[in-house]
């Protein structure tokens, strides 16, 4: 406050706020016999009137003002710049430091007639509880909204990669400014990087996890045709093939029919009957990779028909206790379902993140943006991104995925 209202009109607020109840003051105290207890002058907003955090400028109830009063925008200025410190401190992460400077070049060309046009035909604009879509595209747009974050499983997160996949054609970096953003993307990520995990792999990527492995068989007649399958990028179609022969005509029903089964008041309910072949198929087998693996599940069951060793591999994963799992669902002795997932998404962050978009940034490419298994860039770009996310695959010595 008084950086951006100097110290008299500063002072003179915090008394208005005090004198009328809208803030908590505590005055400075020194207890000279036992100093430990002395404290400085402190200020709380009371809980009545605590709606919003004030500093949480992601909060969907902030409100942007505009000043031009050169305190405060040199105010703003260092505000941002603290803040961001603050993100690279907390993160410790020298890949995330690089892209939290390089998304300064990136922005969404709102304003343009291909924007408005798909603003209105997606209804982005419609408001709930004075809220919509596109402020919140605008928030990001301006910087209002701004936040990064490495999870535990190494996966990096911000706000340009919570975007609607619609709303991709919008993004532009500077200098790239004529060319729309597009996807290189791994073609069934998380089932090729399941398919090639083994003892010599994990070893490698993730040594920390190789109890978890240990004396599975992996060169089964079954593991042969799965790695086939995911590494040419077929392994929905033949699961839905699967589904089809299993179930008939009615395979999707029958799933809708195990989800209401299941139905958490948390999440909600995918329909599959609406959904496509390939996206039905696709969320059925991710319920299995990242799921318990339960006796007598529906789902688990037919892949346990379709795969019996590669069922049998990932159960075994799950059944065994590791200490380095950082999931809370871990609990100490026993097994864990989330260790499949936690094998899977770290190799991805070794080789998205710490290779191929680390070679990238070093390389000056720095118009990108990872999202978890693919990778956004302006279409001049894109071969070159294609390029070194292969040869990152070669560098750990990997079978190379199918890449669009």
């Amino acid at each position: 406050m008084e950086k951006i209202l100097g110290e008299k009109k500063a002072s003179a607020t915090i008394n208005f706020l005090v004198t009328n109840g809208w803030l908590d003051f505590t005055p400075h105290y020194h207890n000279p016999e036992n100093p430990q207890y002395s404290h400085t002058r402190g200020f709380r907003i009371p809980l009545g009137y605590l709606k919003l955090d004030l500093f949480d400028i992601g909060n969907k109830l902030y409100k942007k003002v505009v000043v031009y009063d050169k305190k405060a925008i040199n105010a703003e200025k260092h505000y941002r710049r603290e803040k961001r410190k603050r993100f690279v401190q907390n993160v410790g992460n020298s890949v995330l430091e690089s892209l939290i400077n390089s998304f300064d070049d990136v922005y969404l060309a709102l304003h343009t007639q291909e924007a408005r046009k798909l603003i209105s035909d997606y209804g982005l604009n419609i408001e709930k509880n004075n809220y919509s879509y596109l402020k919140y595209l605008s928030q990001v747009n301006s910087r209002d909204i701004e936040w990064y974050h490495q999870d535990k499983y190494g996966r990096l997160h911000y706000p340009w990669l919570t975007l609607r996949k619609l709303c991709h054609p919008l993004l532009r970096f500077k200098g790239f400014e004529a060319y729309e953003c597009r996807e290189v993307d791994i073609k069934n990520c998380q089932p090729f990087l399941s398919s090639i995990i083994d003892e010599g792999v994990i070893y490698q990527l993730l040594p920390e996890a190789s109890d978890l492995v240990a004396d599975i068989n992996f060169s089964t007649t079954d593991w042969f045709n799965y790695k086939e399958m995911c590494q040419q990028g077929t392994i929905y179609e033949r699961w839905t093939k699967h589904l089809e022969l299993s179930l008939g005509a009615i395979w999707k029903v029958k799933l809708d029919e195990y989800e209401a089964g299941k139905a958490n008041k948390k999440k909600k309910l995918f329909n599959f009957t609406k959904a496509s072949d390939r996206d039905a198929a696709k969320k059925a087998f991710l319920y299995v990779i990242f799921g318990t693996q339960a006796s007598n599940d529906f789902v688990s069951d037919l892949f346990k028909s379709f795969l019996p060793d590669v069922w049998a591999g990932f159960n075994i994963i799950k059944s065994r206790y590791c200490q380095h799992n950082p999931s809370i669902k871990n609990f100490e002795g026993k097994g864990s379902y989330t260790n499949l997932m936690w094998i899977l998404q770290r190799i991805e962050s070794e080789i998205i993140i710490n290779t191929c978009v680390k070679n990238l940034l070093d390389m000056g490419v720095t118009q990108i943006i990872p999202r978890h298994d693919s990778i956004l860039a302006p279409e001049p770009l894109l071969e070159k991104v294609r390029n070194e996310l292969v040869k990152a695959f070669e560098e750990w010595q990997l079978p190379v995925p199918t890449i669009h």
